[in-house]
């Protein structure tokens, strides 16, 4: 991201889509399929995706504000 006028590969651009999309399929299928531990692991990989996904919003949010000069 240092050189914006720089072509990136598609690795670089889709390797966080894809972890998100197979941490989540991970989850759902685990929730689909057993019990037990595999409720545990559901849970986790669902849940800690909730939390990643709400960290990144709330930052890239605060930044937008911080750029503007808008308050929270």
């Amino acid at each position: 991201m240092n050189n914006p006028g720089r072509l990136r590969s598609g690795w670089e651009i889709y390797r966080w889509p894809l972890l998100v999309n197979m941490l989540a399929l991970a989850g759902i299928f685990a929730a689909l399929i057993g019990n037990g531990w595999w409720d545990g692991f559901s849970w986790l990989t669902l849940g800690l995706l909730s939390v990643g996904v709400s960290l990144t919003i709330g930052t890239r949010r605060l930044n937008v504000m911080a750029r503007q000069h808008i308050g929270p």
